[in-house]
């Protein structure tokens, strides 16, 4: 299942809400088609972004959407202390988003 997450740069005040994770739900992995997402995070050093991209789109191509620049994936469980993307200190933080 997606969650959205909030990244945070204790540093320089960044902030980025990302969703991650797949939209298919156990009663869907019976009919699994080629709707299903599955959403991860990637870093751009050129945008000195992150972005959220699915990793089923047939336009997924290691690549960042904006600019064309190889992306590299960051892992969920590692993002706390990663290096933010906009000012390089290693003070990125991450906490869920329950959206209403």
């Amino acid at each position: 299942m997606a969650q959205w997450y909030k990244v945070s740069c204790e540093n320089c005040g960044y902030t980025n809400e990302l969703i991650l994770g797949s939209s298919v739900t156990a009663e869907s992995l019976k009919d699994l088609n080629e709707d299903s997402a599955d959403f991860k995070i990637f870093k751009c050093k050129n945008d000195r972004e992150l972005f959220t991209i699915d990793v089923h789109s047939s336009d997924f191509d290691n690549k960042c959407p904006v600019c064309g620049a190889a992306v590299t994936e960051i892992n969920i469980d590692k993002i706390d202390g990663h290096t933010c993307p906009r000012c390089d200190s290693k003070t990125l933080k991450i906490e869920p988003v329950v959206h209403m």
